[in-house]
């Protein structure tokens, strides 16, 4: 059996797969769920996974027909095209196929593979996910199985999980230009500090307004008048490690296209993304943050030897401590941590990110209307960058990224 790629995101590419329309795709992000009856094989892989969860007293996972579909269009592609183009999948290109089928999580697990059976596919490897999906919170689950062939015992199993802390009303996916649409957040039992944010084509963050009982349902009006092109929507809330991403999907707007920044432009395609060292992706992302700051007509950052120290050490901590997020549990939050090393500041803020390659890592970032805000905020001037390289749950390297940004008192 060869289990090939795990990815875990705290952010499709039209005619990849060929062939009909999928079936998986939506008109409406989080509209009612389609009728799917799961095979044998694809309750057998869940089950395994929600008996372990359950031995260890961990709530098991909800089994969504929406990313069922999902998982089957992966697998077939590989049955189809051969395991090894699995490179064809990074966590952005699952994320945009889950958006397509209307669901729009923060936080995905991936498990891909092929094997002669549940056993063989789940194996030794079932400790580890099991880790993993409680340190992340994860609550939803897909799987995906197809077979090799009549000739071939072989199955190709595609294992996606997700959290969901928010339920989210009914969206369209695309909207006439000028239109106004009503959003509702409902957040599960416990989630606390419910954000919404909101930003045009261009990347400029748009007034929006969350009504209703703090504890209970929100509801929000968006406006979709600043030009045709992509709206990014994300839901913030307070997880147990600091602030976390609950959702984040984009709504296509008809009408003529917004003006664009050119701070919504790649700065990064040309560049070599083979990083040997840790020293490396730290220059390299200093390199990009300064050309989306140029981008936006700001002034490059300076980086700051003392809070690279402090943003080093929040990635090795997290590294160690196997967690992701703002609020260390021995170390607390940024302002703590720079408190900590005796550097005054005015303003402080953070980004971090768990990515299988910094290309990834920068591209969620700038992908979030509030880590992006981060970014190319006017009022820092300095950066500390730390970055840690990590063995994946399932083999290969991961990075772990933590820049915090600072102006001097």
């Amino acid at each position: 059996m060869r289990t090939l790629k795990i990815v875990a995101a705290l952010l499709v590419v039209a005619g990849l797969f060929g062939g009909d329309h999928p079936r998986y795709i939506s008109d409406y992000y989080n509209a009612p769920a389609p009728r799917v009856e799961i095979s044998k094989d694809e309750q057998q892989v869940a089950d395994r996974v929600n008996d372990a969860l359950r031995s260890r007293g961990l709530t098991i996972l909800s089994m969504d027909p929406r990313m069922v579909l999902v998982c089957r269009h992966i697998s077939a592609y590989l049955q189809a095209n051969g395991i090894e183009r699995v490179d064809v999948f990074d966590s952005d290109e699952i994320k945009r196929q889950l958006n397509d089928a209307g669901v729009t999580d923060g936080r995905i697990m991936i498990h891909l593979g092929n094997s002669h059976g549940v056993d063989e596919f789940i194996g030794s490897s079932l400790d580890k996910l099991v880790e993993q999906v409680r340190n992340a919170g994860m609550t939803h689950v897909g799987v995906g199985v197809v077979s090799g062939g009549m000739l071939s015992r072989v199955s190709f199993i595609t294992l996606i999980m997700t959290k969901r802390p928010v339920l989210l009303g009914t969206l369209p996916r695309k909207v006439a230009g000028g239109t106004r649409q009503s959003l509702s957040i409902a957040p599960a039992r416990g989630v606390k500090n419910v954000g919404l944010h909101f930003s045009d084509p261009a990347g400029r963050e748009l007034p929006v307004e969350l009504r209703g009982a703090a504890g209970g349902k929100r509801f929000a009006e968006l406006n979709f008048n600043a030009g045709g092109g992509a709206y990014t929507i994300e839901v913030t809330f307070e997880g147990d490690y600091g602030p976390e991403v609950g959702a984040l999907f984009q709504v296509q707007c008809q009408g003529p296209a917004a003006a664009q920044s050119q701070a919504s432009v790649s700065p990064y395609t040309e560049i070599d993304w083979d990083i040997r060292n840790e020293q490396e992706a730290e220059d390299l992302i200093l390199m990009l943050i300064n050309d989306e700051r140029i981008s936006a007509g700001l002034t490059p950052l300076t980086l700051y030897g003392p809070l690279s120290d402090v943003a080093r050490g929040h990635s090795r901590d997290m590294a160690q401590n196997n967690f992701v997020g703002h609020l260390s549990p021995g170390r607390g939050d940024v302002s703590d941590r720079v408190d900590a090393a005796g550097i005054k500041w005015s303003r402080v803020t953070e980004n971090i990110a768990r990515a299988e390659t910094i290309q990834d890592a920068h591209r969620g970032l700038m992908g979030s209307p509030v880590h992006r805000r981060n970014v190319i905020d006017s009022e820092v001037n300095f950066v500390g960058i730390g970055v840690v390289f990590i063995d994946g749950p399932y083999g290969g390297r991961q990075v772990l990224v933590t820049v915090d940004f600072l102006a001097m008192r």
